[in-house]
């Protein structure tokens, strides 16, 4: 158990809320306006951050990146998904059981001590509550004798109905949620004088007024909730002192060393007061003392109320505060990824096939990173050699910095993806072995197949890798070019591949990340495949919760008429920088546009300016309508393309490409990409190609719209 990043940021907002309502207590002399201002940061510490903690929040880059092992260059990555049947992965002997952890961490420590402590504070307060109510079984209303001798002393404002006796010998005090009564013992009403019994009816009073008695259960119950803030239990403590010295105040203000007197006396021999009662005097001697020198200094026309004025400044500046305090979130902010050499996006891949059954509608991106190590990782005194170890943000930062400290330290980052509920994503890179008749295909590379299993509860995450290599050549962490860039192995190179495979299956929180230990290759690196997993909308935003990634897809009403496209091919020797020199041009990506097939979309003067140097072969244009998918252009016989308008964008056109993949193994695959451009805009498309041919590029231009 771990503390969700959502009550990490409440606890963060409640801690930075309370320290800075203690600091502006320090700006106030008087009182009332002490009292009014602790309080109402009592109870907007309670309120406030379970709201502000759900506020988006934009953290900015960092400016110095976190250390990280030595990354190598991504190579030619592909990437597609398809509709997930029923995906079971058969588990290795070590995967799905987690390591024991001989001590549990700093962070589980918290997550079980902070709701502990809320219960037991909770179960005091409500042993608290009945002996309130036991006691008040003692209250009696007052005698006529007694009533003419309380009618004497009686102050304006206060009716006789709302005073009791009990003969259980305590401090005067105020009691009660619903009604509060004032509580008087009967022994301390035959002792005092008529002018102590008038200083206790009208401190009494004050307390009455104050709606004391209701205020000190509601900051116990906030006190409960966030006992482990110091700065809460500062804010109560200020709170119930202000509200004494506004009492004190309200009960004399000429005859100031008698009323000293009196309450050091009634201190003195009123030891017992209620936690829930607000009591006249109690026998804390250093607030006692405190409390007669403020008494004693106030100066005599100090105000005993709060204006308007002062409560609307409180009901604007707390919630700005809170408001600030939401800049900062645990969780929240955009974690560093190591990306490849082309600054690869996020990919948001087209959905597959209508899901079966009734599973919400979820979005999340999967972060992979695979390191390779000398010596197994150990993190929290424990060795990293068995998968479904399921780590936090900030337990993976720190494991990431370990790794940079370690010498021979390798990563190699995967393409971010962003995967559907029910989908099964699959990126690979690979080289095939010359095909021999008779013998199955062989491959050599990276290919990990991923799956999301969310039914509006828990989250479940199947990973299954398959790593295969020839030492010190191609996709070898010892190689020089581990990306399986060199030259083409020999056949007995061939016979010296080596293969890892790994699976597990975890069930995974928000913005945590899973371990899938592959194990020790022959060379003696030790290799974990690291996946976070991190929820986010459909529009590729990173949010807290699954609940928050869950979106109701509505179906799009296509409007009548005709798109013309043109469509040239592309060739010349500016391509071999396309994907690098026109990063500068001011191209706009939207949502719906991240893949690595999209070279960009420019405007008419851009696609003037980028096509100066290239060799153009026009295919012709094409028109298509709504709902009529074409294969236009006869030497494109791979692309499948729709050109369609859409109800709710009327000014944009949707281009649809299916791209039928290379190869013959992968026949069956399509690349899909859909993006919605202006009237007028150019699209360029790169091919995928097969292993050792250079891939083609396409450009599409929306000439009309009828």
């Amino acid at each position: 158990m771990t503390l969700s990043p959502y009550l990490m940021t409440v606890a963060l907002h409640a801690l930075l809320l309370s320290a800075a309502v203690a600091l502006l207590l320090a700006c106030f002399r008087t009182p009332a306006r002490r009292s009014a201002l602790a309080l109402a940061g009592v109870i907007a510490v309670a309120i406030l951050p379970w709201f502000s903690a759900l506020l988006p929040t934009h953290t900015p880059e960092p400016s110095a990146p976190l250390p990280l092992p030595s990354t190598t260059d991504s190579g030619s990555w592909r990437v597609f998904t398809i509709p997930a049947d029923d995906f079971t992965i058969a588990p290795t002997p070590d995967a799905g059981s987690a390591p024991s952890f001989t001590l549990p961490s700093a962070w589980t420590l918290a997550a079980w001590a902070w709701p502990a402590g809320s219960v037991i504070a909770l179960l005091a307060i409500a042993c608290s509550l009945l002996k309130l109510h036991r006691w008040s079984t003692s209250f009696r209303e007052p005698r006529s004798d007694e009533a003419s001798l309380l009618a004497s002393s009686l102050p304006p404002g206060l009716a006789l109905g709302q005073i009791r006796l009990t003969a259980v010998p305590c401090s005067p005090c105020v009691t009660g949620f619903i009604r509060p009564l004032l509580v008087i013992p009967s022994a301390l009403l035959d002792s005092s004088s008529a002018r102590e019994l008038l200083w206790i009816l009208r401190h009494e009073q004050g307390h009455l007024i104050g709606h004391d008695s209701r205020w000190t259960l509601l900051i116990a119950l906030s006190r409960a909730l966030f006992w482990w803030n110091p700065f809460i239990h500062h804010l109560a403590g200020h709170w119930a002192a202000a509200r004494e010295e506004v009492c004190d105040l309200h009960a004399e203000t000429a005859e100031r060393s008698g009323y000293g007197n009196f309450l050091i006396r009634l201190a003195t021999a009123c030891k017992g007061s209620h936690r829930l009662a607000a009591p006249m005097a109690s026998g804390a001697k250093r607030r006692l003392r405190k409390r007669l020198v403020s008494f004693l200094n106030a100066p005599e026309t100090i105000s005993l109320r709060v204006g308007r004025p002062f409560i609307a400044i409180l009901a604007m500046a707390l919630p700005v505060l809170a408001l600030c305090s939401s800049c900062v979130h645990i969780g929240g902010k955009k974690e560093q990824v190591a990306t490849s050499s082309a600054g690869m996006p996020p990919l948001l891949l087209e959905a597959g096939k209508d899901r079966k059954g009734s599973m919400p509608n979820l979005m999340v991106k999967l972060s992979n990173k695979v390191l390779a190590t000398a010596t197994p990782l150990t993190f929290n005194g424990v060795v990293l050699d068995k998968s479904g170890t399921v780590l936090t943000s900030l337990e993976l930062q720190l494991l990431m910095r370990q790794a940079a400290t370690m010498r021979g330290a390798m990563l190699r980052t995967f393409p971010a993806i962003s995967i559907r509920n029910g989908e099964k994503a699959v990126i690979e890179m690979i080289r095939e072995k010359p095909p021999v008749p008779g013998e199955e295909r062989i491959t050599a590379g990276w290919e990990l197949n991923q799956t999301i299993r969310y039914n509006g509860k828990s989250l479940r995450l199947g990973n299954h890798i398959r790593y295969a290599f020839v030492p010190d050549k191609q996709f070898s962490f010892s190689s020089q070019s581990p990306d399986g860039n060199e030259a083409p192995l020999s056949k007995s190179d061939w016979n010296k591949l080596e293969v890892m495979t790994a699976a597990t299956e975890a069930k995974v929180p928000e913005s945590h990340a899973v371990i899938t230990y592959m194990g020790e290759d022959s060379s003696g690196l030790h290799t974990i495949l690291i996946t976070e997993v991190i929820p986010i909308d459909p529009t590729g935003r990173t949010v807290a919760r699954y609940r928050d990634a869950i979106y109701s897809p509505h179906p799009r009403e296509t409007l009548p008429g005709k798109v013309r496209v043109n469509a040239a091919l592309l060739s010349g020797p500016s391509l071999s920088y396309l994907d690098t020199s026109l990063k500068d041009v001011n191209r706009i990506y939207s949502p719906d546009m991240m893949a690595t097939h999209i070279v960009g979309i420019f405007t008419p003067w851009q696609w003037r300016l980028v096509k100066k140097d290239l060799k153009v072969e026009d295919l012709g244009p094409a028109t298509f309508s709504a709902n009529i998918e074409h294969q236009p252009w006869e030497k494109l016989p791979e692309l499948m393309l729709a050109a369609r308008r859409y109800k709710n964008d009327e000014g944009l056109v949707s281009l649809d490409i299916s791209v039928k993949e290379p190869g013959e193994v992968r026949s069956g695959r399509f690349i899909r990409q859909a993006l919605n451009v202006s009237t007028g805009t150019t699209v360029i498309y790169r091919f995928p190609s097969l292993e050792g041919k250079m891939p083609r590029h396409l450009a599409l231009t929306v000439e009309t719209v009828e």
